[in-house]
């Protein structure tokens, strides 16, 4: 269930080394990945892209910590849903069918590749009710949204009430982004694709960031400096690795057609670590359940964003 243990001195006896046809060809994706770009830019593309984070050195973990950029290689939603919003965007120019067809396919896609990972799965049913409320012109109260995807999930496994950080910050983060970032949005005028994935960044991690310091007791100073300059280029980085990643599998030439990806990673990378190297970019305390207090204030904000909301529909009304 959800009881901690511990092992000492445990014995692991490999039982079977036959990988499934589903992980072969996440492997030889990865691979190709490898193939196209050298260290530590491969792992990165690939932490962007699918949220794994456990490929990316940890002086590059400790480093995406510092600067308080983190949640571009969790397996949160975040990545899925950048995916999701470039790729539905476009299409509904073409067709409806089209604005929701290629995001569902999208979806499944991505949750091979993550190899049906918890997180993944969350954001993919979210994602996916949200799609299908507008295919067929049901409106939806984005609150009611996340509800029902917390039942679902729940209703699978009730322990990740209590026991699931990752649960706890998936659906944080989707407030975050449902809820906060369209007030946030209206109240700063960001009316641009830009502008919405700074704004919808910065809400998710305001809302996390008082359980992130409760867990953790890290802070990250230098994180809205961060944000607003890598946040602008993660859209194009994901496609690019995208494509790169076959180009990998496909040709020997992926080292040559991945070198724009190569060169924009080299920048993001060092963008990051020159800013983790400032003078107070992040400080650390003991973590504490003091810091839910900060959810005070920021319910306080939210509600005045929403009053304003209100008044400005009313008036435009």
């Amino acid at each position: 269930g959800n009881k901690l243990g511990q092992l000492v001195y445990g014995t692991v006896t490999v039982q079977s080394s036959t990988l499934s046809t589903l992980e072969q060809w996440r492997q030889r994706y990865f691979a190709g990945m490898r193939n196209a770009l050298p260290e530590p830019s491969a792992s990165f593309a690939l932490g962007l892209l699918l949220g794994t984070r456990g490929l990316i050195p940890k002086d590059v973990q400790d480093m995406l910590t510092t600067v308080g950029l983190t949640h571009l290689i969790a397996v949160s939603g975040y990545n899925l849903t950048i995916l999701i919003n470039a790729t539905r965007k476009p299409l509904r120019s073409v067709s409806k069918f089209a604005a929701i067809a290629a995001p569902l396919w999208l979806i499944f896609v991505f949750m091979l590749l993550t190899g049906f990972s918890a997180s993944i799965v969350r954001a993919a049913i979210v994602s996916g009710l949200s799609l299908l409320a507008t295919y067929y012109g049901r409106t939806y109260k984005p609150m009611v949204l996340i509800m029902l995807s917390a039942v679902i999930t729940l209703a699978y496994n009730p322990a990740y009430l209590w026991s699931d950080v990752g649960w706890q910050l998936s659906f944080l983060a989707f407030y975050g982004i449902l809820v906060l970032g369209p007030l946030m949005e209206q109240q700063f005028k960001a009316h641009t694709t830009i502008a919405k994935l700074i704004v919808e960044s910065m809400a998710a991690y305001i809302i996390t960031l008082p359980l992130i310091i409760a867990l953790f007791g890290n802070i990250s100073i230098i994180a809205p400096v961060a944000n607003l300059i890598i946040l602008p280029l993660v859209p194009l980085v994901m496609f690019l690795a995208f494509i790169s990643g076959l180009f990998g599998i496909a040709t020997p030439l992926a080292p040559i057609l991945g070198l724009p990806l190569k060169i924009l990673l080299q920048f993001m990378l060092g963008t990051m670590n020159l800013l983790a190297k400032l003078p107070m970019a992040s400080t650390t305390i003991p973590p504490t359940n003091l810091a839910f207090a900060l959810y005070i204030p920021i319910l306080i904000f939210i509600t005045i964003l929403y009053i304003q909301s209100r008044r400005r529909s009313f008036m435009l009304g």
